[in-house]
Protein backbone atom coordinates (compact mmCIF):
# COMPACT_ATOMS: atom_id res chain seq x y z
CA UNK A 1 0.00 0.00 0.00
CA UNK A 2 0.88 3.67 -0.82
CA UNK A 3 2.39 5.47 2.48
CA UNK A 4 1.35 8.74 3.21
CA UNK A 5 2.99 12.03 2.27
CA UNK A 6 4.35 13.00 5.57
CA UNK A 7 5.14 9.41 6.33
CA UNK A 8 7.15 9.13 3.48
CA UNK A 9 9.33 12.21 3.75
CA UNK A 10 10.37 11.33 7.60
CA UNK A 11 11.31 7.87 5.96
CA UNK A 12 13.17 9.52 3.34
CA UNK A 13 15.35 11.41 6.35
CA UNK A 14 16.40 8.27 7.69
CA UNK A 15 17.66 6.35 5.04
CA UNK A 16 21.53 6.34 4.84
CA UNK A 17 23.17 7.94 1.72
CA UNK A 18 24.21 4.32 0.13
CA UNK A 19 20.49 3.35 0.31
CA UNK A 20 19.53 6.78 -1.41
CA UNK A 21 19.06 5.20 -4.66
CA UNK A 22 16.85 2.64 -3.48
CA UNK A 23 14.53 4.62 -1.94
CA UNK A 24 11.42 3.84 -3.71
CA UNK A 25 11.45 0.18 -2.91
CA UNK A 26 13.08 0.20 1.07
CA UNK A 27 10.44 2.66 2.46
CA UNK A 28 8.73 0.66 5.24
CA UNK A 29 5.12 0.79 5.86
CA UNK A 30 4.63 3.06 9.44
CA UNK A 31 1.56 1.30 11.59
CA UNK A 32 0.10 5.01 12.06
CA UNK A 33 -1.18 4.38 8.60
CA UNK A 34 -3.54 1.40 10.35
CA UNK A 35 -4.61 3.49 13.72
CA UNK A 36 -5.95 6.54 11.83
CA UNK A 37 -3.43 8.17 9.19
CA UNK A 38 -5.35 8.98 6.01
CA UNK A 39 -3.82 7.40 2.96
CA UNK A 40 -3.19 10.25 0.07
CA UNK A 41 -2.89 8.04 -2.93
CA UNK A 42 -5.75 6.85 -5.07
CA UNK A 43 -5.49 2.80 -5.40
CA UNK A 44 -8.67 1.80 -7.85
CA UNK A 45 -10.95 4.09 -7.85
CA UNK A 46 -13.65 4.93 -10.26
CA UNK A 47 -12.86 6.43 -13.51
CA UNK A 48 -8.92 5.82 -13.97
CA UNK A 49 -8.90 2.24 -12.67
CA UNK A 50 -5.91 1.13 -15.24
CA UNK A 51 -3.50 4.02 -13.42
CA UNK A 52 -5.18 3.05 -10.03
CA UNK A 53 -4.08 -0.50 -10.67
CA UNK A 54 -0.73 0.00 -11.63
CA UNK A 55 0.35 2.73 -8.72
CA UNK A 56 -1.16 -0.62 -6.62
CA UNK A 57 0.85 -2.67 -8.18
CA UNK A 58 4.12 -0.32 -7.43
CA UNK A 59 3.09 -0.56 -3.51
CA UNK A 60 2.31 -4.20 -3.34
CA UNK A 61 6.35 -4.68 -5.31
CA UNK A 62 7.74 -2.17 -2.76
CA UNK A 63 6.15 -3.85 0.41
CA UNK A 64 7.29 -7.48 -0.69
CA UNK A 65 10.92 -5.95 -1.60
CA UNK A 66 11.15 -4.17 2.09
CA UNK A 67 9.85 -7.40 3.78
CA UNK A 68 12.86 -8.94 1.82
CA UNK A 69 15.18 -6.00 2.72
CA UNK A 70 14.65 -6.60 6.57
CA UNK A 71 17.05 -9.58 5.93
CA UNK A 72 19.69 -8.10 5.09
CA UNK A 73 22.02 -7.85 2.02
CA UNK A 74 22.17 -11.04 -0.23
CA UNK A 75 18.73 -12.95 1.75
CA UNK A 76 16.19 -12.07 -0.51
CA UNK A 77 13.62 -15.11 -0.63
CA UNK A 78 11.00 -15.49 -3.07
CA UNK A 79 7.42 -15.80 -1.35
CA UNK A 80 6.65 -19.72 -0.41
CA UNK A 81 10.02 -20.81 -2.62
CA UNK A 82 10.58 -23.64 0.23
CA UNK A 83 9.65 -24.12 3.45
CA UNK A 84 6.77 -22.11 5.75
CA UNK A 85 6.00 -18.84 4.73
CA UNK A 86 6.36 -15.47 7.35
CA UNK A 87 3.45 -14.09 8.10
CA UNK A 88 4.24 -10.88 6.19
CA UNK A 89 5.23 -13.07 3.07
CA UNK A 90 1.50 -14.55 3.29
CA UNK A 91 0.10 -10.94 3.67
CA UNK A 92 1.96 -9.79 0.75
CA UNK A 93 0.49 -12.46 -1.40
CA UNK A 94 -3.04 -11.52 -0.14
CA UNK A 95 -2.37 -8.41 -1.04
CA UNK A 96 -1.54 -9.19 -4.62
CA UNK A 97 -4.66 -11.22 -4.65
CA UNK A 98 -6.70 -8.43 -3.95
CA UNK A 99 -5.27 -5.79 -6.34
CA UNK A 100 -6.36 -8.89 -8.77
CA UNK A 101 -9.60 -8.72 -8.29
CA UNK A 102 -9.88 -4.95 -8.09
CA UNK A 103 -8.17 -4.58 -11.41
CA UNK A 104 -11.22 -2.93 -13.06
CA UNK A 105 -13.37 -2.90 -10.49
CA UNK A 106 -15.58 0.91 -10.30
CA UNK A 107 -16.34 1.85 -6.84
CA UNK A 108 -20.18 2.58 -6.35
CA UNK A 109 -21.60 5.64 -7.02
CA UNK A 110 -22.38 5.91 -3.40
CA UNK A 111 -18.27 6.84 -2.91
CA UNK A 112 -18.02 9.91 -5.46
CA UNK A 113 -14.62 10.48 -6.15
CA UNK A 114 -13.35 8.53 -3.29
CA UNK A 115 -11.22 5.88 -4.23
CA UNK A 116 -10.26 1.80 -2.30
CA UNK A 117 -7.61 3.57 -0.21
CA UNK A 118 -10.40 5.23 1.92
CA UNK A 119 -11.79 1.71 2.64
CA UNK A 120 -8.77 -0.21 3.73
CA UNK A 121 -8.71 -0.36 7.57
CA UNK A 122 -4.93 -1.08 7.24
CA UNK A 123 -4.61 2.47 6.04
CA UNK A 124 -6.77 3.72 8.71
CA UNK A 125 -9.75 3.57 6.15
CA UNK A 126 -13.18 2.27 6.97
CA UNK A 127 -14.26 -0.63 5.27
CA UNK A 128 -17.66 -0.91 3.41
CA UNK A 129 -19.16 -3.33 6.42
CA UNK A 130 -23.01 -4.96 5.86
CA UNK A 131 -24.43 -7.29 8.46
CA UNK A 132 -26.96 -9.93 7.53
CA UNK A 133 -29.01 -10.80 10.22
CA UNK A 134 -31.25 -13.72 9.95
CA UNK A 135 -31.93 -17.35 12.04
CA UNK A 136 -30.80 -20.48 11.34
CA UNK A 137 -32.11 -22.41 7.49
CA UNK A 138 -33.75 -19.16 6.49
CA UNK A 139 -31.69 -18.76 3.32
CA UNK A 140 -28.37 -16.56 4.78
CA UNK A 141 -25.94 -19.19 3.20
CA UNK A 142 -26.97 -18.48 -0.04
CA UNK A 143 -27.04 -14.76 0.25
CA UNK A 144 -23.65 -14.54 1.87
CA UNK A 145 -22.11 -16.70 -0.83
CA UNK A 146 -23.45 -13.85 -3.30
CA UNK A 147 -22.03 -11.05 -0.97
CA UNK A 148 -18.67 -13.53 -1.33
CA UNK A 149 -18.83 -13.61 -5.02
CA UNK A 150 -18.29 -9.81 -4.40
CA UNK A 151 -14.33 -8.59 -5.43
CA UNK A 152 -12.35 -8.11 -1.97
CA UNK A 153 -14.55 -9.14 0.34
CA UNK A 154 -13.78 -10.77 4.28
CA UNK A 155 -16.69 -12.94 5.15
CA UNK A 156 -17.27 -13.28 8.76
CA UNK A 157 -19.09 -16.54 8.26
CA UNK A 158 -21.51 -17.17 11.78
CA UNK A 159 -18.72 -15.83 14.06
CA UNK A 160 -20.74 -16.54 17.04
CA UNK A 161 -20.83 -20.69 15.76
CA UNK A 162 -18.71 -20.93 19.87
CA UNK A 163 -22.22 -20.04 21.03
CA UNK A 164 -23.63 -23.76 20.22
CA UNK A 165 -27.20 -23.38 19.18
CA UNK A 166 -28.29 -20.68 21.42
CA UNK A 167 -29.92 -17.56 20.60
CA UNK A 168 -28.64 -14.22 22.69
CA UNK A 169 -31.33 -12.32 23.34
CA UNK A 170 -30.45 -10.33 26.85
CA UNK A 171 -28.46 -10.93 29.70
CA UNK A 172 -24.28 -11.75 29.98
CA UNK A 173 -24.75 -13.85 26.57
CA UNK A 174 -26.31 -10.82 24.65
CA UNK A 175 -22.93 -8.64 25.97
CA UNK A 176 -20.78 -11.22 25.16
CA UNK A 177 -22.38 -11.63 21.52
CA UNK A 178 -21.91 -8.03 21.11
CA UNK A 179 -18.86 -7.72 22.30
CA UNK A 180 -17.44 -10.66 20.16
CA UNK A 181 -19.08 -9.31 17.42
CA UNK A 182 -17.55 -5.69 17.91
CA UNK A 183 -14.10 -7.21 17.95
CA UNK A 184 -14.56 -8.64 14.19
CA UNK A 185 -16.17 -5.93 12.96
CA UNK A 186 -13.14 -4.18 13.91
CA UNK A 187 -10.94 -7.16 12.57
CA UNK A 188 -9.62 -7.26 16.15
CA UNK A 189 -8.62 -11.08 17.12
CA UNK A 190 -7.27 -10.47 20.15
CA UNK A 191 -8.59 -11.74 23.65
CA UNK A 192 -11.01 -14.12 21.18
CA UNK A 193 -9.72 -17.53 22.55
CA UNK A 194 -12.68 -19.43 22.74
CA UNK A 195 -13.44 -18.87 19.34
CA UNK A 196 -9.66 -19.42 17.87
CA UNK A 197 -9.56 -22.85 19.86
CA UNK A 198 -13.58 -23.86 18.84
CA UNK A 199 -12.29 -23.08 15.32
CA UNK A 200 -9.45 -25.61 15.59
CA UNK A 201 -12.04 -28.62 15.41
CA UNK A 202 -14.04 -27.11 13.26
CA UNK A 203 -13.58 -26.42 9.41
CA UNK A 204 -16.61 -24.72 8.91
CA UNK A 205 -15.67 -21.87 11.15
CA UNK A 206 -13.72 -20.19 8.80
CA UNK A 207 -13.86 -22.80 5.01
CA UNK A 208 -16.52 -20.10 3.98
CA UNK A 209 -14.32 -17.87 3.90
CA UNK A 210 -12.47 -17.73 0.72
CA UNK A 211 -10.00 -15.35 1.04
CA UNK A 212 -8.46 -16.24 4.72
CA UNK A 213 -9.53 -20.35 4.02
CA UNK A 214 -6.49 -20.72 1.09
CA UNK A 215 -4.10 -19.97 3.63
CA UNK A 216 -5.81 -21.67 6.88
CA UNK A 217 -6.11 -25.16 4.79
CA UNK A 218 -2.31 -25.01 4.27
CA UNK A 219 -1.07 -23.25 7.25
CA UNK A 220 -3.09 -24.05 9.75
CA UNK A 221 -1.05 -22.87 12.75
CA UNK A 222 -1.50 -19.01 11.04
CA UNK A 223 -5.27 -19.33 11.68
CA UNK A 224 -4.63 -19.86 15.28
CA UNK A 225 -2.66 -16.41 15.60
CA UNK A 226 -5.01 -12.99 16.93
CA UNK A 227 -2.53 -10.61 15.15
CA UNK A 228 -2.10 -12.56 12.33
CA UNK A 229 -6.01 -12.21 11.51
CA UNK A 230 -6.08 -8.98 12.81
CA UNK A 231 -3.42 -7.88 9.88
CA UNK A 232 -5.02 -10.03 7.57
CA UNK A 233 -8.82 -9.23 8.18
CA UNK A 234 -7.51 -5.12 8.39
CA UNK A 235 -6.67 -6.12 4.23
CA UNK A 236 -9.98 -5.46 2.76
CA UNK A 237 -12.01 -3.07 1.97
CA UNK A 238 -15.17 -5.07 1.85
CA UNK A 239 -16.43 -6.60 4.82
CA UNK A 240 -19.32 -9.26 5.22
CA UNK A 241 -21.09 -10.49 8.35
CA UNK A 242 -24.28 -12.60 8.65
CA UNK A 243 -25.08 -13.55 12.05
CA UNK A 244 -27.76 -16.13 12.92
CA UNK A 245 -27.36 -16.14 16.78
CA UNK A 246 -28.58 -12.29 17.82
CA UNK A 247 -31.88 -10.14 17.57
CA UNK A 248 -32.22 -7.30 15.64
CA UNK A 249 -31.93 -4.76 18.44
CA UNK A 250 -28.60 -5.93 19.27
CA UNK A 251 -27.24 -4.70 16.14
CA UNK A 252 -28.15 -0.76 16.96
CA UNK A 253 -24.61 -0.88 18.38
CA UNK A 254 -22.71 -1.21 15.58
CA UNK A 255 -25.13 1.46 13.21
CA UNK A 256 -24.67 4.00 16.25
CA UNK A 257 -20.69 3.85 16.05
CA UNK A 258 -19.51 6.35 14.21
CA UNK A 259 -16.22 4.54 13.12
CA UNK A 260 -17.74 1.92 11.65
CA UNK A 261 -19.40 2.11 8.13
CA UNK A 262 -22.52 -0.25 8.92
CA UNK A 263 -25.46 -1.48 6.95
CA UNK A 264 -28.01 -4.34 8.34
CA UNK A 265 -30.43 -6.43 6.03
CA UNK A 266 -33.02 -8.38 8.03
CA UNK A 267 -33.58 -11.61 6.19
CA UNK A 268 -36.79 -13.59 7.15
CA UNK A 269 -38.22 -16.56 6.22
CA UNK A 270 -41.98 -17.97 6.27
CA UNK A 271 -41.48 -19.71 9.28
CA UNK A 272 -43.31 -22.74 8.11
CA UNK A 273 -40.37 -23.20 5.89
CA UNK A 274 -37.63 -22.62 8.05
CA UNK A 275 -39.54 -25.35 10.43
CA UNK A 276 -39.46 -27.88 7.90
CA UNK A 277 -35.82 -27.04 6.50
CA UNK A 278 -34.87 -27.24 10.32
CA UNK A 279 -35.83 -31.10 10.77
CA UNK A 280 -33.20 -32.13 8.45
CA UNK A 281 -30.41 -31.26 10.47
CA UNK A 282 -29.49 -33.48 13.34
CA UNK A 283 -28.02 -31.00 15.91
CA UNK A 284 -31.66 -28.90 15.57
CA UNK A 285 -34.30 -31.51 17.54
CA UNK A 286 -32.60 -31.11 20.96
CA UNK A 287 -32.17 -27.17 21.03
CA UNK A 288 -35.14 -25.47 22.10
CA UNK A 289 -34.09 -22.19 20.42
CA UNK A 290 -34.33 -24.19 17.37
CA UNK A 291 -36.95 -26.97 17.59
CA UNK A 292 -39.64 -24.57 18.91
CA UNK A 293 -41.42 -22.58 16.21
CA UNK A 294 -42.87 -20.38 19.38
CA UNK A 295 -39.15 -19.23 20.01
CA UNK A 296 -38.46 -18.52 16.47
CA UNK A 297 -42.14 -16.52 15.76
CA UNK A 298 -41.12 -14.62 18.72
CA UNK A 299 -38.16 -13.81 17.19
CA UNK A 300 -39.49 -12.63 14.05
CA UNK A 301 -41.64 -10.40 15.55
CA UNK A 302 -39.30 -8.84 17.78
CA UNK A 303 -37.09 -8.55 15.06
CA UNK A 304 -39.64 -6.80 13.00
CA UNK A 305 -40.50 -4.07 15.78
CA UNK A 306 -36.64 -3.90 16.29
CA UNK A 307 -35.90 -3.58 11.99
CA UNK A 308 -38.76 -0.53 11.88
CA UNK A 309 -37.30 1.02 15.20
CA UNK A 310 -33.85 1.07 13.86
CA UNK A 311 -35.05 2.44 10.28
CA UNK A 312 -36.66 5.41 11.81
CA UNK A 313 -33.63 6.01 13.83
CA UNK A 314 -30.84 5.29 11.20
CA UNK A 315 -33.08 5.98 7.70
CA UNK A 316 -30.97 4.27 4.77
CA UNK A 317 -29.44 1.45 6.85
CA UNK A 318 -31.75 -0.68 7.67
CA UNK A 319 -33.68 -3.52 5.33
CA UNK A 320 -35.46 -6.03 5.32
CA UNK A 321 -36.04 -8.74 2.79
CA UNK A 322 -37.78 -12.17 2.41
CA UNK A 323 -35.70 -15.16 1.52
CA UNK A 324 -38.56 -16.02 -0.66
CA UNK A 325 -38.50 -12.87 -2.99
CA UNK A 326 -34.68 -13.59 -3.44
CA UNK A 327 -35.70 -16.98 -4.84
CA UNK A 328 -38.34 -16.30 -6.92
CA UNK A 329 -36.50 -12.45 -8.19
CA UNK A 330 -32.96 -13.02 -8.12
CA UNK A 331 -30.79 -11.19 -10.38
CA UNK A 332 -33.24 -7.83 -9.92
CA UNK A 333 -33.38 -8.17 -6.05
CA UNK A 334 -29.74 -8.92 -5.80
CA UNK A 335 -28.77 -6.06 -7.81
CA UNK A 336 -31.27 -3.69 -5.32
CA UNK A 337 -28.96 -5.16 -2.19
CA UNK A 338 -26.07 -4.66 -3.97
CA UNK A 339 -26.70 -0.99 -4.44
CA UNK A 340 -28.21 -1.04 -0.97
CA UNK A 341 -25.23 -2.11 0.45
CA UNK A 342 -22.90 -0.11 -1.41
CA UNK A 343 -21.14 -2.74 -3.67
CA UNK A 344 -21.11 -2.92 -7.71
CA UNK A 345 -22.46 -5.62 -9.27
CA UNK A 346 -19.90 -6.56 -11.15
CA UNK A 347 -19.86 -10.12 -13.80
CA UNK A 348 -18.42 -12.87 -11.34
CA UNK A 349 -21.69 -12.31 -9.06
CA UNK A 350 -23.68 -12.31 -11.98
CA UNK A 351 -22.32 -15.86 -13.19
CA UNK A 352 -22.78 -16.92 -9.50
CA UNK A 353 -26.34 -16.36 -9.78
CA UNK A 354 -26.64 -18.49 -12.91
CA UNK A 355 -24.92 -21.25 -11.90
CA UNK A 356 -26.57 -21.57 -8.17
CA UNK A 357 -30.10 -21.18 -8.96
CA UNK A 358 -30.91 -23.14 -12.29
CA UNK A 359 -30.50 -26.43 -10.79
CA UNK A 360 -30.68 -28.61 -7.59
CA UNK A 361 -27.46 -30.99 -5.92
CA UNK A 362 -25.72 -31.13 -3.26
CA UNK A 363 -27.06 -32.07 0.20
CA UNK A 364 -29.59 -29.62 2.69
CA UNK A 365 -27.12 -27.13 3.34
CA UNK A 366 -26.06 -27.00 -0.68
CA UNK A 367 -26.48 -23.07 -1.98
CA UNK A 368 -27.17 -25.12 -5.62
CA UNK A 369 -31.02 -24.46 -5.90
CA UNK A 370 -33.86 -24.61 -8.41
CA UNK A 371 -34.45 -20.87 -7.00
CA UNK A 372 -38.41 -21.10 -8.15
CA UNK A 373 -38.87 -24.37 -6.45
CA UNK A 374 -36.42 -24.05 -2.94
CA UNK A 375 -38.85 -21.59 -0.61
CA UNK A 376 -41.86 -23.29 -1.30
CA UNK A 377 -41.13 -26.80 -0.62
CA UNK A 378 -42.73 -27.05 2.56
CA UNK A 379 -45.78 -27.33 1.07
CA UNK A 380 -45.62 -30.56 -0.24
CA UNK A 381 -42.75 -31.44 3.03
CA UNK A 382 -44.83 -30.99 5.56
CA UNK A 383 -48.64 -32.48 5.90
CA UNK A 384 -51.06 -30.03 6.93
CA UNK A 385 -51.58 -31.00 10.56
CA UNK A 386 -47.56 -30.27 10.94
CA UNK A 387 -48.45 -26.57 8.88
CA UNK A 388 -51.82 -26.01 11.45
CA UNK A 389 -49.55 -26.69 14.49
CA UNK A 390 -46.62 -24.23 13.42
CA UNK A 391 -49.30 -21.53 12.18
CA UNK A 392 -50.96 -21.61 15.68
CA UNK A 393 -48.04 -20.22 17.13
CA UNK A 394 -46.90 -17.68 14.54
CA UNK A 395 -49.77 -16.11 13.45
CA UNK A 396 -48.63 -12.51 13.93
CA UNK A 397 -45.47 -13.39 12.64
CA UNK A 398 -46.83 -14.62 9.63
CA UNK A 399 -49.23 -11.16 9.53
CA UNK A 400 -46.94 -9.04 10.13
CA UNK A 401 -43.87 -10.45 7.11
CA UNK A 402 -47.12 -10.70 4.63
CA UNK A 403 -47.59 -14.74 4.49
CA UNK A 404 -50.76 -16.31 3.44
CA UNK A 405 -52.57 -18.94 6.32
CA UNK A 406 -53.76 -22.00 5.29
CA UNK A 407 -56.97 -23.24 6.18
CA UNK A 408 -57.32 -26.90 5.03
CA UNK A 409 -55.63 -29.15 3.32
CA UNK A 410 -57.11 -28.99 -0.19
CA UNK A 411 -56.47 -25.10 0.47
CA UNK A 412 -52.78 -25.73 1.80
CA UNK A 413 -52.45 -27.40 -1.95
CA UNK A 414 -53.50 -24.74 -3.56
CA UNK A 415 -52.32 -22.00 -1.86
CA UNK A 416 -49.78 -18.70 -2.81
CA UNK A 417 -48.32 -18.61 0.28
CA UNK A 418 -47.14 -14.81 -0.02
CA UNK A 419 -48.46 -12.09 0.25
CA UNK A 420 -47.03 -8.40 0.01
CA UNK A 421 -44.87 -7.17 2.95
CA UNK A 422 -45.68 -4.13 4.09
CA UNK A 423 -42.43 -2.92 5.47
CA UNK A 424 -40.92 0.39 4.02
CA UNK A 425 -37.27 0.35 1.89
CA UNK A 426 -35.83 3.66 3.81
Amino acid sequence: WQLPQKQQQQQQQQQQPQQQQQQSDQQEPHKGAAEGAKPSAAVVGPGDANTNTTTMKSNYVMKAKNMDNKKGPGKKKKIFKKGKPSEQQLLTQQRSKILKELQDYKLHPFFGDSNISSLIPELGGRAVTNIVVTTWRSGSTFLGEILVAHPATYYHYEPLLDFGIKQARTGPLAEKAVRNLDHFLRCNYTDMEHYLQYARGHTWVMNHNMRLWWICFTFREMCSRPDFLSAHCKLFPFQAMKVVRVRMDLIETFLEAQDLSVRTLLLVRDPRGTMQSRRHRDWCPSADDCANPQRLCEDLVSDYYAAQRLLKKYPGRVRVVRYEDLSLNTNNLTRELFDYFRLSFVDKVDKFLESHTSISRGGVSSTFRDSKVAPLHWKTDLTFEEVEAIQSKCELALSLYGYRVAHSPQHLAQLDPIDKLDFPVS
